[in-house]
C-alpha cells in the first residue's frame, strides 16, 4: 500500500506546521484592535472574519507580491526569521503609496518539503513584521509541492487596504519645485537578487555566502538584511482611517524593482520629472566594483539607499519618520521636464549626472 507520506507529504507534520502559522496569525489580530478592520476571533479555521460597518466614502484595495529569490539566501544561511519583513514590506508599502492603510494580510507558502525549524522561524518573523506594519494576518495556506518548488520554499502574500477618498494621494497636485523626501534603506529589500547572486557566485564561487564582506559580516548576512517597512510612516502622515492627517503628502513611490528611475515616475503627473541626489549604500557600490556593474544599470536595479520617495513640502514628515526610527533625507525635487536626473554617486562616476527618460 502506498501512502501520502511515501509520496512526499507527511499529513501529520503539515497539520502541525499549519497550527504553528495559525497560532502566529491569531497573535497579529491585536495589531488592529481599535482600528479599522479589526478581525473577529477565528473559530476552527485559519480565517479571521472582518466586520466593516463604518466604511464611508472610501475604497478597498488589494495587491499581491512575493519575496522572490531572496529566499535562496535565507535557505543557504539557514536563517528564516527576517524574511517576513521583506514579504510584508513588498505588499504593504505598495498599498501605502496610494495613501491607503493596509489592515488584512493573507499568505501562501509553497514548500518543496516541510521543515519544522524553518516553519517556526517564518511564523515568528511574520508576527513581528505584521506588528511593524500594523496588519492582521487573517488567512494563509501551506502547500507541499515537492516536484514544483526548486528551493526550500516560495512565499507570497496579498494585502487588503482601505483608502479614504479625501486622503488619496493626488499626483496632479504635484508641481515643479516640490521637494522629494527619501526614507533611507539599509539593505537590498527584495529586488535585484538574481544579479546579486550571479555576481557573488562568479567572484567567490559556491560558498560566496561565507566570504567576508568586512571584518564583522559575511556577504550572506549583508544581502539578507531585512527590508524596512515604511507603511506606518505613510499611514501616520496621511492619517489612518477616521483620523486626521498630520502631514500633506502629494505622492509617494516605493523603490522596488526598477530602482528610482523605474518607480518615481509612477507618482508624477505627465510632463514632469525629478532631480535626485542620494548617497548609495556601501554594499551596492562594492557589488558594482566586484561585478563590473555600470552606474546607470545599478540605479535601475537596486534602491541605492532609499526605499521610499515622498513628494511633500511639509517638514512634519521628518518628525513622523523619526517616531518610527526611520531616517528621512531631502532626496531631490520635481522638475518641469519628463526625465529623471540622478546625481551620479555610483562606484564608477564616469558621468556626473545620469539621465533616464520617462
Amino acid at each position: 500500500m502506498t501512502t501520502y507520506k511515501q509520496a512526499g507529504v507527511d499529513i501529520d507534520l503539515k497539520d502541525r506546521c499549519s497550527e504553528i502559522f495559525y497560532q502566529a496569525a491569531v497573535q497579529t489580530f491585536a495589531n488592529r484592535k481599535g482600528r479599522f478592520g479589526e478581525p473577529q476571533t477565528a473559530h476552527g479555521g485559519f480565517s479571521g472574519p472582518i466586520y466593516i460597518s463604518e466604511l464611508k466614502d472610501a475604497y478597498i484595495l488589494k495587491n499581491s507580491d512575493g519575496v522572490g529569490t531572496k529566499v535562496e539566501v535565507a535557505e543557504r544561511m539557514a536563517k528564516h526569521d527576517t524574511i517576513a519583513f521583506d514579504l510584508v514590506a513588498m505588499v504593504c508599502d505598495d498599498a501605502a503609496v496610494m495613501g491607503a492603510e493596509p489592515f488584512a494580510l493573507t499568505d501562501t507558502l509553497n514548500v518543496s518539503t516541510l521543515n519544522l525549524s524553518t516553519i517556526e522561524q517564518l511564523a515568528a518573523g511574520l508576527v513581528q513584521a505584521a506588528a511593524r506594519a500594523r496588519v492582521a494576518v487573517v488567512g494563509g495556506e501551506i502547500a507541499v509541492l515537492s516536484d514544483s518548488v526548486r528551493n526550500e520554499y516560495l512565499w507570497d502574500a496579498d494585502v487588503v487596504a482601505v483608502l479614504e477618498r479625501k486622503k488619496a494621494l493626488d499626483k496632479q497636485a504635484i508641481q515643479p519645485g516640490d521637494k522629494i523626501v527619501g526614507l533611507r534603506e539599509h539593505g537590498f529589500r527584495s529586488n535585484g537578487f538574481t544579479l546579486i547572486r550571479k555576481i557573488l557566485q562568479q567572484r567567490f564561487g559556491d560558498d560566496w555566502i561565507d566570504k567576508p564582506y568586512d571584518n564583522k559580516r559575511g556577504w550572506g548576512e549583508v544581502v539578507l538584511t531585512s527590508s524596512l517597512i515604511y507603511t506606518p510612516v505613510i499611514v501616520d502622515a496621511v492619517g489612518a482611517y477616521g483620523q486626521m492627517s498630520r502631514a500633506k503628502l502629494k505622492g509617494a513611490a516605493h523603490v522596488t524593482g526598477g530602482g528610482i528611475p523605474g518607480n518615481l515616475p509612477r507618482c508624477l503627473p505627465e510632463g514632469l520629472g525629478a532631480h535626485i541626489n542620494v548617497e548609495p549604500l556601501e554594499p551596492m557600490l562594492k557589488l558594482q566594483e566586484v561585478g563590473h556593474v555600470e552606474d546607470w544599470e545599478a540605479y535601475r536595479v537596486w534602491n541605492m539607499g532609499v526605499g521610499m520617495l515622498i513628494v511633500t513640502n511639509d517638514e512634519k514628515i521628518f518628525e513622523i519618520a523619526r517616531e518610527h526610527d526611520m531616517e528621512a533625507v531631502i532626496a531631490g525635487e520635481v522638475i518641469d521636464e519628463p526625465r529623471i536626473f540622478i546625481q551620479n554617486r555610483g562606484f564608477y562616476q564616469k558621468e556626473r549626472e545620469l539621465h533616464y527618460e520617462i
